[in-house]
């Protein structure tokens, strides 16, 4: 699947590994086995079981707090990344770890559409204005991922 993804125009694909004994566990194994093959970047990261990166849109089992009220505050994930879960799942952002909102799956349509759906330009649009209020991931999330605004397509 790594290459169908490469092919239609992703060109990095990042594995967070979570495994306290630092070893790939089989399924990240299996995508870099024929790694000379693949036509695009990989990136795996190493990740301990209990790492806590923000609360993950308010589903991180280890989170010590999620937020009462949403940010007032720009949200460029969405507007910068997609992600493509193992099984062509496309949620929201890297935050949605339990894909709680589904943009599409790249298994039945191209990721060109997922991108561009009205779903997904009027989330990024809310996000672009601060409004976090979008989706109830939105509303929790803790992320605080300000980059430079160059080059985003909503």
């Amino acid at each position: 699947m790594a290459n169908q993804l490469f092919d239609a125009g992703l060109n990095r694909i990042i594995i967070d590994n979570y495994n306290d004994e630092h070893e790939l566990i089989p399924s990240v194994r299996d995508v870099i086995k024929d790694l000379s093959l693949i036509r695009g970047e990989v990136i795996i990261d190493y990740r301990l079981k209990n790492d806590f990166f923000g609360n993950r849109a308010g589903q991180s089992p280890n989170a010590e707090f999620l937020l009462k009220k949403a940010l007032n505050l720009i949200c460029l994930r969405p507007l910068m990344e997609m992600v493509v879960g193992y099984d062509g799942t496309v949620p929201l952002c890297c935050a949605d770890g339990l894909w709680r909102v589904k943009m599409g799956n790249a298994r039945e349509a191209n990721l060109k559409d997922i991108w561009f759906s009205d779903e997904f330009r009027s989330i990024r649009s809310y996000l672009l204005k601060g409004d976090r209020n979008c989706t109830e991931i939105c509303k929790v999330c803790d992320a605080l991922h300000l980059p430079s605004l160059k080059g985003i397509l909503v």
